[in-house]
C-alpha cells in the first residue's frame, strides 16, 4: 500500500519526524512493514512558466520555438509536444534543473538555442496511468491562474514522499489514513486529530429516496444521502496529487471524492445518478439464478444467488461491494448524486470477486472488514467535499437502515497475564499509558483491565490481541531474550509409531521400495479383496467427490498396489518390489494401519539372488515383519479363500489365533483383468497384529554366540496331502525339548513313490546349547520325542526311509 506523507501529516503530528524515522518506527512499533520510502517526483528546479509566444521551428515541422516567462526572466525553449500553444501555463525545467535521467542544460536543437524544457508529468516520473488522457501524449497544461515562477511541484502538491507499506490481512484499519494516523500517533507518541465533516444541508434525502429495504442477510447496514445540482469536472490539484501518491488514478470530481473518502476513512463508497433510479427505491437482495448484469466496465456478468445485488426494486443497479452498474453510471450530464455507504459480508464479497475475477480497492476493503461505525461520517465527508469541489447542495440528513448494531467486545485481562506473556515486569501504569496512546477505551480496577474493542480494530478479539498491541508499543527491542525455563520433555513415539518404524526397517532391509498411493479410489477398488474376518467391512463414500475414481475411502491396499504394478509394467518397469504402510477407513469412523506389498517377475531375485518370487518369498516378508516386534512361532497359516488370490498359492495369516491378513499370488483372472504379469501380494493389519500381541512390542533379545557346536538333523515324513506344513513344524517345536533351536521345512514332494493322497515333507532340526557340547544320546532322545509327537493326530506322520 502506498502512503502519502503529506496526507498522513494532516491527521498525525509528524512535523518533527523524518520520513526515515517514521518508516523505522512504524515497522518496529506499528506492526506495519515499511518496505521502502521514495519521493513522489524525483525532480528539482521546476517552476510554473507562461508561454508568451510560439512560432514554428525553421528546420522542423514538428518542433516549435517558445518564449517562456518563468518569473523575472524569459527563456527560449524548443518544444515538440503536439498540444503546446501560446498562452498556456506549463511546468518548466530551467537550465540547472534535474528530472529523472536528465540534467537540463543549454543546447541547440537543429540550430536553434533551447534553454530549458517544457515538461509532461511522465517526464517527472509520474506513471502514465495516473495522467489524464488529454495530456498523455503531450505536455501537462496548468490552470490559467497558476502563479508564474512558483515552484511547480509545490503548486501541484507533488512535493511529497511515499511510504510503501506491506499490510497483513488482519490489519484492515491500516488501509485508511484514519487508521494509519491512529497507528502513527501511538507509535511515535504524538497527537492525532480529524475534523468532523460539516454539511450545510438544504433539503432532506427522503425527498429523493423513497425507501431502502435490506432483504439480503449478507448486508448488515445500508446508508445513503443526496447531493444535487452538481457540476462534474476535474478535481483540484491537491486531491489529484493525494490520489496519485496513494496509487489511484484521478478521474473526475465525483469519482475522485468517493475514492478520496475511501482512502481517508476506509469506507468504500459508491455514487449513482439519482435521476436514473426512477423508482426512488433501493432494495438490497441476493442475485437471481440466470441473472445478467452489465457493470461499469461494460462487461456483462453472470450473476448467481451468492452475489449481493443493489436494485431499484426491480432492476439491478450495482454489484454490491464490487462494482456499480452501467445503467446508473455518473456522467458529465449528471446533476443529482446518490452516495452509498454500506456494510457487506466479507466472505461473500471475496467469493464474488474471485468468481468474476473482479477485485477492486473497494472489494479488498470489504474483504478485510470495515469500521461499522464510520458509515454516516463517510457519507457526510463525501457530501462536504462534493459541495466544495463540484458545487451544488447537500441533504441535511441521511437515509440509514441497519439490520444490527455493532457491539464491541469487552476483553478482560490481568497485569499478571500481561507480564507472563510478554516476559517483562511491565507496570500497570505503563499498560495504562500504552492503552491511551492506542486510544483504546478501558477500565482499570487495580491490576485488572477491561479493554473495549474499538470499532476500527475488528482484529482485537481476544486477550492475546491486547497483549500483542501492548507489547509492540512497549517495544519488542526492549524485551530481552531469555532461555526457556521449562523442562523440555522428549517426545515418546506411540506404539503404532514405533511399530511403523520397525516395519519400514524390515521392508527396506528386504530390498523393497516404499510407495504412497491415493486413499480415495472407486467403489470396486474400495471393496476389492475384503476378507470376511477383517474388522473393517463397510466402505465410506464421499458426499462431494471430485470424480467417481476418487469417490470412496479404500478398505484395503490390494487395488492400489495392483494399480501401481500395472502402471509400472505398462512402462516396461517389470522388476518391482514395493510396499506401502497406510491407514484404511470404514463407514463407522474406524481406521486401521495396514502393510501392503507387491513383488513381480524376478524382482525378489534382483534384490536377493538366492530367493525366488513366489509364495515363500511373501511368507518370508510376513515373518520378517512379525520378527521385528513379535514371536514368529505365534504365527499360523490357513489356506485363503479370498477371490483376489490364487486358491492354491495363498494363505490367511493368524497371530495368536487372530486374523491379521492374507498373502499369495494374485489370481490369474484378476491379473488378466488388470493387465499385469505374475505378481505376489501381501496385506497385513498392523493394528490387529499389535492388538494380538497385547499391545506390546517385542524387545530385541541378545544372546551370546555359543562356543559349542550346533548339530542339525534332517527328517522326512509322509503326511496327508491336505495337512498344513505349519502343523508339522508346530508339533516338532513343542516336542523338541530345550535343545531344539528351530525347525524349518526345506522340501515338499508329491508324486512318484508317494501315495496319491500323501506328500513328503522334509524339515531340518537345529540343536544347540550355550553350556555344553550335546551328545548323540541327547540328540537321539530329542529326535525320538519329535517323531513320537508327529505320529499322533492331527499330524499322523510316518517316517520315511
Amino acid at each position: 500500500m502506498l502512503v502519502s506523507r503529506n496526507w498522513l501529516g494532516k491527521y498525525a503530528d509528524i512535523k518533527n519526524v523524518s520520513t526515515e524515522e517514521l518508516a523505522r518506527v512504524l515497522s518496529n512499533y506499528g506492526g506495519l512493514e515499511v518496505e521502502e520510502t521514495f519521493p513522489l517526483v524525483k525532480a528539482q528546479g521546476l517552476v510554473v512558466g507562461y508561454i508568451e509566444s510560439m512560432e514554428k521551428h525553421p528546420d522542423s515541422d514538428k518542433l516549435n520555438v517558445c518564449q517562456v516567462i518563468t518569473g523575472e526572466e524569459s527563456s527560449q525553449i524548443v518544444c515538440g509536444a503536439p498540444n503546446v500553444a501560446a498562452g498556456q501555463r506549463v511546468i518548466v525545467a530551467r537550465v540547472g534543473a534535474t528530472i529523472p535521467g536528465l540534467a537540463i542544460a543549454e543546447r541547440e536543437i537543429r540550430g536553434v538555442a533551447s534553454n530549458g524544457m517544457i515538461c509532461a508529468l511522465q517526464e517527472l516520473g509520474i506513471d502514465a496511468k495516473y495522467v489524464d488522457e488529454a495530456y498523455r501524449d503531450g505536455i501537462y497544461v496548468l490552470a490559467e491562474d497558476a502563479p508564474i515562477g512558483m515552484d511547480a511541484l509545490e503548486y501541484l502538491h507533488l512535493n511529497d514522499e511515499i511510504l510503501d507499506i506491506s499490510l497483513t490481512p488482519d490489519r484492515a484499519d491500516a488501509m485508511s489514513y484514519r487508521g494509519l494516523a491512529y497507528e502513527t500517533a501511538a507509535s511515535c507518541d504524538t497527537s492525532m486529530s480529524m475534523k468532523e465533516p460539516v454539511v450545510d444541508g438544504h433539503f432532506s434525502s427522503h425527498d429523493y429516496i423513497k425507501d431502502i429495504e435490506i432483504e439480503s442477510e449478507h448486508c448488515s447496514a445500508y446508508t445513503a444521502t443526496i447531493v444535487r445540482n452538481v457540476t462534474i469536472g476535474t478535481s483540484p490539484y491537491w486531491m489529484q496529487a493525494a490520489l496519485i501518491a496513494s496509487g489511484m488514478r484521478p478521474i473526475n470530481s465525483v469519482v475522485d471524492v468517493a475514492n478520496y473518502v475511501m482512502l481517508e476513512l476506509g469506507e468504500p463508497l459508491h455514487t449513482f445518478d439519482m435521476d436514473r433510479i426512477s423508482s426512488g427505491k433501493i432494495v438490497v437482495r441476493q442475485g437471481l439464478e440466470g441473472e445478467k448484469f452489465v457493470t461499469l466496465d461494460d462487461n456483462e456478468r453472470e450473476i448467481t444467488p451468492d452475489d449481493i445485488m443493489i436494485t431499484d426494486g426491480s432492476d439491478a443497479i450495482a454489484l454490491g461491494g464490487v462494482m456499480g452498474g452501467a445503467n446508473t453510471e455518473v456522467t458529465s450530464e449528471t446533476k443529482t448524486i446518490l452516495i452509498e455507504a454500506a456494510l457487506f459480508d466479507s466472505t461473500n464479497i471475496r467469493k464474488t470477486g474471485q468468481r468474476l475475477n473482479l477485485r477492486s480497492e473497494a472489494s479488498s476493503r470489504f474483504e478485510r472488514g470495515v469500521d461499522p461505525n464510520i458509515l454516516e461520517t463517510a457519507l457526510k465527508r463525501a457530501a462536504e467535499l462534493l459541495v466544495e469541489i463540484s458545487g451544488g447542495e447537500a441533504a441535511y440528513d441521511q437515509y440509514v437502515v441497519r439490520r444490527q448494531d455493532f457491539t464491541p467486545k469487552r476483553i478482560a485481562i490481568t497485569l499478571e497475564k500481561i507480564q507472563k506473556t510478554m516476559g517483562v515486569a511491565i507496570t500497570g501504569g505503563e499498560v495504562a499509558v500504552i492503552l491511551r496512546r492506542l486510544q483504546f477505551e478501558y477500565q482499570q480496577d487495580g491490576d485488572r483491565f477491561v479493554v473495549v474493542q474499538p470499532s476500527r480494530r475488528l482484529d482485537i478479539v481476544i486477550w492475546q490481541d491486547v497483549v500483542e498491541e501492548i507489547a509492540r508499543i512497549y517495544g519488542y527491542d526492549r524485551i530481552e531474550a531469555q532461555l526457556p525455563v521449562e523442562q523440555l520433555v522428549p517426545v515418546v513415539p506411540s506404539k503404532i509409531e514405533q511399530m511403523t518404524t520397525l516395519v519400514h526397517t524390515a521392508m527396506q532391509g528386504a530390498g523393497l521400495q516404499e510407495v504412497i498411493t491415493y486413499s480415495l479410489v472407486n467403489k470396486a477398488a474400495a471393496e476389492l479383496g475384503t476378507h470376511p474376518k477383517a474388522k473393517l467391512q463397510d466402505v465410506t463414500g464421499l458426499m462431494m467427490p471430485l470424480s467417481e475414481e476418487r469417490a470412496y475411502m479404500r478398505l484395503n491396499l490390494y487395488a492400489s498396489l495392483i494399480e501401481t504394478v500395472r502402471y509400472n509394467q505398462a512402462r516396461n518397469q517389470e522388476r518391482l518390489a514395493i510396499y506401502e504402510v497406510s491407514y484404511i477407513y470404514d463407514a463407522h469412523d474406524d481406521n486401521e494401519l495396514y502393510l501392503g506389498l507387491a513383488m513381480t517377475d524376478e524382482a525378489v531375485e534382483h534384490y536377493h539372488p538366492v530367493a525366488a518370487n513366489d509364495f515363500y518369498a511373501a511368507k518370508g516378508c510376513v515373518e520378517a515383519v512379525v520378527a521385528r516386534f513379535g514371536q514368529v512361532s505365534n504365527l499360523r497359516y490357513e489356506p485363503s479363500t479370498l477371490d483376489i488370490l490364487h486358491p492354491g498359492k495363498s494363505a490367511d495369516v493368524y497371530y495368536n489365533d487372530t486374523y491379521i491378513g492374507s498373502f499369495g499370488d494374485v489370481h490369474p483372472s484378476v491379473a488378466a483383468a488388470h493387465d499385469i504379469n505374475k505378481t505376489v501380494i501381501v496385506q497385513l493389519s498392523l493394528s490387529q497384529l499389535l492388538a494380538a500381541n497385547n499391545d506390546s512390542l517385542h524387545t530385541i533379545d541378545y544372546h551370546p554366540v555359543s562356543k559349542f557346536p550346533n548339530i542339525s538333523r534332517d527328517l522326512a515324513v509322509s503326511v496327508a496331502r491336505t495337512l498344513p506344513v505349519g502343523e508339522i513344524i508346530a508339533a516338532a517345536t513343542t516336542a523338541g525339548g530345550e535343545y531344539l533351536l528351530n525347525a524349518e521345512v526345506f522340501d515338499v514332494y508329491e508324486g512318484e513313490h508317494i501315495e496319491a493322497d500323501k506328500k513328503s515333507v522334509a524339515f531340518r532340526c537345529h540343536f544347540g546349547s550355550t553350556e555344553k557340547t550335546l551328545t548323540s544320546e541327547e540328540i537321539d532322545a530329542a529326535i525320538a520325542a519329535i517323531l513320537e509327537a508327529l505320529k499322533k493326530e492331527p499330524v499322523s506322520a510316518v517316517l520315511r526311509g
